[in-house]
């Protein structure tokens, strides 16, 4: 990962030439920074460029997939989708992307597809982020509990949880008409981060 200062000065090059070259990986950063700013023309347009440079890299094409799903080009999404499934059958992410996928109309597959991913990946924290979500869509509350809490079990120590992952939880707290049963740790990374807006 590059830091923010690469990062800005590559955003700014890659934008100012047509001509300019960077590791795919280094496109990667670029379009995920714009993703996660919620900057989707910026990101599109990176990834434009990044695709003619290298159109069969597979972090790119399923960053592709993100973007066309926000877009609800669902077809497009499932057919690169299929495509990259076919020559990486056990990346974790395609199977993720997929979840999200189904997740508009079919929340039990788009569960079995999570955990499908939960078992070809050792990242799990976001996995059982995915799925707790999928059970608070079906109202499934103690489900979806579970997975909260496994979610915070999965993170690092000492990796404070994002700022949407913890008003989530909150959020999700309030609701129920009993409050989570988290430990005082684990209510303290979510608290934590609350309060320092730190993502």
């Amino acid at each position: 990962m590059m830091t923010f200062g690469r990062l800005s000065r590559a955003m700014k090059r890659c934008f100012w030439s047509t001509r300019q070259f960077f590791d795919s990986y280094q496109y990667e950063d670029i379009i995920l920074y714009y993703l996660e700013y919620a900057k989707y023309a910026k990101a599109k347009q990176a990834l434009e460029v990044a695709l003619s440079q290298y159109p069969t890299a597979s972090a790119l094409r399923l960053l592709q997939v993100e973007i066309l799903i926000y877009e609800d080009n669902l077809q497009q999404a499932g057919e690169i989708l299929d495509d990259i499934l076919r020559e990486e059958p056990y990346n974790a992410e395609i199977h993720v992307q997929r979840a999200n996928l189904y997740s508009k109309n079919d929340h039990i597959k788009a569960i079995e597809l999570l955990k499908y991913a939960a078992s070809l990946s050792e990242e799990l924290s976001d996995i059982h982020s995915l799925i707790a979500m999928e059970y608070m869509y079906m109202e499934e509350y103690a489900l979806a509990k579970k997975y909260f809490k496994k979610m915070l079990g999965s993170r690092p120590r000492g990796l404070l949880l994002p700022t949407t992952a913890a008003f989530t939880v909150l959020t999700f707290s309030r609701r129920m008409s009993k409050p989570l049963l988290f430990s005082q740790n684990s209510w303290t990374k979510i608290l934590i981060v609350r309060s320092h807006g730190i993502a």
